[in-house]
């Protein structure tokens, strides 16, 4: 969970900003039932990650593993980036096949 915030998170976030992501994507994760079928895939952290802190206000930053998944890129631009950052993401990433 600590690499799904900190992959999305504004490089200017705070301290706080960013111990508050950890607190409150945890907290989701706990209270969807964990890591599993039942609650949240381990697929779906990203999206969620960069829902839940745009949610409290705090500014994300898409920035992917240099190389990505289609299902990865396809995650991250649901999470509700603008379209100037999903085109910057997509330049800076490549599709894995």
């Amino acid at each position: 969970m600590v690499n799904a915030v900190d992959r999305v998170i504004a490089a200017k976030a705070t301290d706080t900003q960013q111990i508050a992501a950890y607190g409150n994507l945890q907290a989701y994760v706990d209270k969807v039932g964990g890591i599993t079928e039942q609650g949240i895939n381990a697929d779906d952290l990203l999206a969620q990650a960069a829902k839940l802190i745009r949610e409290n206000s705090v500014e994300v930053t898409l920035n992917p593993e240099p190389v990505a998944t289609a299902k990865e890129i396809f995650e991250i631009m649901e999470s509700g980036g603008t379209p100037q950052e999903q085109v910057e993401l997509l330049k800076k990433s490549v599709l894995a096949v």
